[in-house]
């Protein structure tokens, strides 16, 4: 005995098929004509190409390995200054941040070094060792200290700035020590050459490049 309740069910169920059997569905093609792929380079290399700090990466960057400092001028930051001349977006016309290092770039990266570092070098000249963070393993008073410490104060630069873990004796340190000397050459006071070593390192693109 069929119940009501699934006459009705069938009932309706059958008048919706039979209803739409008797309706065309319109169909709309639209051309859609594909061109041909192109090729992209994947390249060879297993890692992906180095690029560039933003500003904002930079400033605390520099502020990390100087123990603070950053590039002011009378107490305005300058890397915010010159922000969007350095590619920060400014959500109106770009909306990504431009992470080229052009020659812009590199020439405010200079002019922020050598602010900082002349700033620092010379606040360590009289700072205690336990304040010290350029100057951790020699005497920056001392005029002439021994070559293995000025060796071993570059190796911890270098670990510092650019997070290379090398050796006092390691033969990669001897270009840096070639730029004290020389920079000692020119300039008699060696403040100024660790300035010119201070320079160098956030310069390389060791520094602002990762």
């Amino acid at each position: 005995m069929i119940r009501p309740a699934r006459v009705i069910a069938l009932a309706l169920l059958t008048g919706l098929l039979g209803g739409s059997c008797d309706r065309s569905v319109p169909i709309e093609l639209e051309d859609r004509r594909l061109t041909p792929p192109e090729d992209v380079d994947l390249g060879t290399d297993p890692w992906r190409g180095r690029r560039r700090m933003d500003v904002d990466q930079l400033r605390a960057s520099i502020a990390r390995v100087t123990g603070g400092l950053a590039w002011e001028v009378s107490g305005v930051d300058q890397l915010s200054r010159f922000s969007e001349t350095l590619g920060v977006p400014d959500y109106a016309r770009d909306t990504a941040e431009d992470l080229q290092p052009s020659l812009l770039f590199l020439k405010f990266l200079d002019d922020a070094a050598r602010s900082v570092c002349r700033r620092l070098v010379d606040a360590e000249q009289t700072a205690p060792a336990e304040a010290r963070v350029f100057f951790t393993a020699l005497d920056p008073s001392v005029q002439s200290p021994p070559p293995a410490a000025v060796r071993e104060n570059l190796a911890a630069l270098l670990l510092r700035y650019h997070g290379r873990l090398l050796e006092p004796e390691d033969r990669a340190i001897d270009p840096w020590v070639e730029l004290l000397e020389s920079a000692a050459v020119e300039d008699a006071a060696p403040a100024r050459a660790w300035e010119a070593v201070c320079v160098a390192l956030i310069d390389h693109p060791d520094f602002f490049t990762y």
